[in-house]
Formats: structure tokens, sequence, C-alpha cells
């Protein structure tokens, strides 16, 4: 009953059958060359161009990592998304799919069981089996500096190996988003390639399962990927990628209209106009997960932001609806809580901009004159990040709050927070997790990114409910009470979700933005395939 029970919940997760049975076919056969007419003849079709078979791609950044248990950012996941793979993926409609795992089944409600794919090998022809996952599983486990908690975001106690091919978690709760929460960014690399380097070397040469392998890491220009061609899904399309770091927008977008790139990323709305210019060029775009906020410090005590009036003032005193406007061309939607829709409470409550209010609250929080406080921040992460958070700064003075920026590089930034030694207000983003539990995993209070540390009874209550109880109209109950002391206490400033806006080669096909900000270059299991004409 208890395996019923919980496979319940995962109907809504839309993974469908629970083995994998359509193997990926890789790329749709090349045309024909001509068709037989009636007369007998050939009716010859216009010459075709070679396809490309290299792909440039402009990132903003360059990865701090290639490590999959340290990879925060986008820069590091694109890449890693193209050279690992996980147990599952989430689809284009965001259907869970199994990858390196062939099948699943829930012995009871502390025990999952997964089988994987015959036949798949590392990029070293090292096999995957079920001991590389227990590896790669464990070594989250081993160090609890480390940046991505598989384990314990699944409630992992111990993993077994049950033969070659079946592992088994045994867990310490109920994990009603085990499959949601595998399908994000658990990239299984080759043990004997772990063990056998340092953390550094192991940062710059990542050897997984994927349809792409690092052929060269130019510190502080790109990274080339060349295609794996003993790839379990197929031959790739695709032979290389170039993924290059370019910070300033604007010498992306005319690297673009050169020629020398095929994807560009985070094009801000107001460039729209000049990519659509590009003869060459189009614009790719879809509503993204990724919310932008203000982290708020808790603690100490003795801050104006340990207290909640002053946490709302703050929300209360930006106005969040201009900037969205005027400064991200309408293109951007008001973020109203960390968990986000479709599991989003309906018709919660929204900080209007209300500076009166603000200095309502801070008067009865202590601060009738104000205070100051300092915002860190790393630039290029976010889109018109100068302009917005100038804006912010200047709201801010309008009802007694002098904010100092404080603009950091990102791994001093990312530092910070990790010793909980950033400043009052910091400027953070945090992808989409598709499940409410993963919507609010980096407010766990030992995650490295929660530098706001927000830990009231209520909310702790509610974070572990919404983690171990599996019945879906118990858990969507504690979910809207956890969104609600979340509204309340405010720990973020709620701004909003930042739209996916990509320059693209109008040669290039089979990518469509699908909110994740992942660029799936050769993923037949999602039917995820690019070409270049």
């Amino acid at each position: 009953m208890v395996a019923v029970a919980l496979l319940a919940v995962f109907v809504l997760l839309a993974v469908g059958c629970r083995k994998a049975d359509d193997k990926p076919k890789g790329a749709d056969p090349a045309p024909k060359t001509g068709e037989t007419g009636k007369q007998g003849g050939t009716t010859p079709e216009p010459e075709k161009k070679p396809a490309k078979t290299t792909m440039t791609v402009l990132l903003y950044g360059e990865p701090d990592t290639l490590d999959p248990i340290y990879s925060m950012g986008i820069p590091e996941k694109n890449i890693l998304v193209n050279v690992g793979e996980g147990l599952f993926t989430i689809s284009k409609n965001k259907e869970i799919k199994p990858v390196l795992a062939e099948s699943y089944k829930v012995i009871d409600e502390l025990t999952w069981e997964f089988k994987l794919r015959p036949g798949i090998k590392f990029q070293n022809v090292q096999p995957l089996n079920a001991a590389a996952v227990k590896f790669n599983y464990e070594r989250t486990q081993a160090d609890a500096g480390k940046m991505n908690k598989w384990a314990g975001d699944i409630n992992i106690k111990s993993i077994e190996v049950v033969d070659e091919l079946t592992f088994r978690f045994h867990t310490t709760d109920p994990t009603p988003h085990m499959l949601a929460r595998i399908a994000d960014d658990h990239y299984m690399m080759e043990p004997s390639h772990v063990k056998s380097k340092t953390p550094e070397e192991v940062a710059r040469q990542p050897i997984g399962t994927g349809a792409y392998k690092l052929k060269e890491w130019r510190a502080g220009d790109r990274v080339i990927l060349e295609a794996n061609e003993n790839y379990w899904g197929g031959k790739p399309t695709i032979k290389e990628i170039v993924f290059r770091f370019i910070p300033e927008e604007g010498t992306r977008i005319a690297e673009l209209e050169k020629g020398n790139a095929d994807i560009v990323f985070k094009v801000s709305p107001d460039s729209i106009p000049l990519v659509e210019k590009i003869p060459t060029a189009k614009v790719l775009s879809g509503m993204g997960g990724r919310r932008v906020y203000l982290g708020i410090r808790n603690t100490p005590e003795n801050l104006p932001t340990a207290k909640k009036e002053v946490r709302q003032a703050l929300n209360y005193g930006v106005n969040v609806a201009s900037i969205v406007k005027n400064i991200l061309s309408d293109k951007a939607v008001r973020l109203l809580n960390p968990i986000l829709p479709p599991n989003q409470k309906p018709d919660l409550p929204k900080y209007e901009y209300d500076p009166e209010k603000a200095k309502q609250l801070l008067a009865q929080a202590g601060y009738p004159n104000g205070f100051s406080v300092k915002l860190d921040a790393f630039l290029g992460a976010t889109l018109k990040d100068r302009e917005f958070l100038q804006a912010i700064v200047d709201d801010y003075r309008k009802i007694g709050v002098e904010v100092t920026l404080n603009i950091m590089e990102k791994a001093a930034f990312g530092q910070a927070l990790k010793d909980r030694k950033n400043s009052e207000l910091y400027l953070h983003t945090a992808g989409a997790g598709f499940d409410p539990a993963l919507d609010v995993r980096n407010m766990r209070p030992d995650h490295p990114n929660n530098g706001h540390q927000f830990t009231p009874p209520e909310f702790l209550e509610g974070f572990e409910k919404i983690r171990t109880i599996v019945d879906p109209k118990l858990r969507q109950e504690w979910s809207y009470k956890l969104q609600d002391v979340m509204s309340d206490g405010a720990p973020w400033v709620f701004l909003w979700m930042e739209p996916e806006v990509y320059g693209v080669n109008k040669g290039l096909n089979g990518f469509t933005p699908q909110g994740d900000e992942h660029l799936r270059v050769f993923y037949p299991i999602t039917g995820d395939i690019i070409t270049l004409e």
C-alpha cells in the first residue's frame, strides 16, 4: 500500500511508465536526394550546403569548476549537461525521463530501487555500474562543505549495491521529491578518475557518460568539447562545441552579428531589437524559472534586518513594477514567493510599492530615521544588474535606508555566503526546482548559498514536512502554510523571475528554451538534437 501511495505522487510529475522502453534513436536519417516522378524520372532537389559540425556558444562568464558536486552557476551547468548525465532528466514538457536509469520501483516508503541501463560506459571506457552511482552520491556525504548535497537533498541514509546494475537508496524519511531532485543536476563522474586526481584536477578534467567530452580548457577564454563517438545514445550531430566567455553583452551580440557565434546567452530585453536586426540571427525566448532576489540577513539579532518589520519594509520600499517596466522592458514577471507556479499558493499577497508604509514599519521596528547597510553583488549573472541595483539604492534612500553597493568577484561572493560573512543584503538568484521542496532547497540552514539564515520554528517545520510527506493533498497544505510563513517573514526582497532570452544563428535548429537554462546539444532521450545549417 505504501508503494502505491508513493507512486501516485509521481503521476503528477508525469514520469509515465516505470521502465524506459524507448531507447534513444539519435539524429533523423539523411533526406533522400530525389523522388521518382510519374514519368519514371527524378525531380532533383536544390543543392544543400553541408551541415556545420562546430557550434560556438557565448557565455557571460567562465566556470569556477567542472566538478558537478561543486558547480553552482549557469556556465558550469551548461557545459556539464553535455559532458555528464544523471539517472533521470526533465524533458521539454516538464516530464521526468529516465536517462542512465532504466527502471525504478519503490520497495517501501524508505527504500527506492533503481536499475541502470546495460552497456553504458564513461568517456574513459570504464563501465557505469551500481558501484559508480554509490561512489558519486557518497562523495557528497563525505564533507559538510560540499556545495551540492545530493545525498542530503533526497534524505539518503545509505546506498546498497544489489548487483552490477541494481542499487537501492535507503532514506531517513519518505522522499516525495526523489525523482524531481535526481533529474536536476546529478551528473555521474567516473570513480577511478576522481580517486586518482587531486580535487583541482577533477575540477578541470570531468569524465562523464555524456555525448561530449572535454577537449581543452583555455583559462579566461574558452572550453572546447568534442563528440564522444562511443556515446551510448548515438553519434552526436555537432562534432565540436566551443564555449567562449565574454562578460560584455554588447560584445557577445557583436560576435553574433559577425558570424562568430551560434548561441548567445543572456540577451537583455532592450537588446532584443538589436538581435532582430541582424539578418543571420533570430531571438529565442521563454519565461525562465530563475528567481532574482535580495537575500536579507537575519542574524545576529542586533542587526536591523533581524526584525521582521524591517524585512517587510525593505520589500515595500522597492518599486519592482517600475524596474520591470523601465529597465527590463516588461519582460520579467514579479516574484511573490520562493515557491513557483504551478506549486505556488493561489492569491498570495504581493508587496506593492508603498514607501510610506515602509517608513511606518521602520519606525515601528525602532528605526524612524532609517539605517545604513551594505549590499553584496557580483555582476554578470543577472540581466541589467548595474541599472537595477542603482534603482534599488535610490528607492531605499527615499525611505531612509542608505545602501552601499559592495561589488565582488564571483568566487569571493560565494565564499562570503558559505562562511556566513555576507553583508546585510546580497543579490542572488535561484533556478527553478519544479517541486516545492526543491524550490526552497537553498533555504536549508546549512546550504552554502543561505546567507539569510531564516530559521523561525514554523519555517523549519514546514520545510521538513514538504520534504517528507508523501500524500499529495497533505503535502500541498503544508506547502501553502510554508509559503504564508515566507511571505510574512520576508527572508528575501522578492524581485522577479528573469526571462530566458538567447540570440541565435538562423541556421541553428532543435533548440527550445525550456525554463531551466540548460543547453542540451545532443540528448536523444528527450528529443533534444541541435543541428546547424
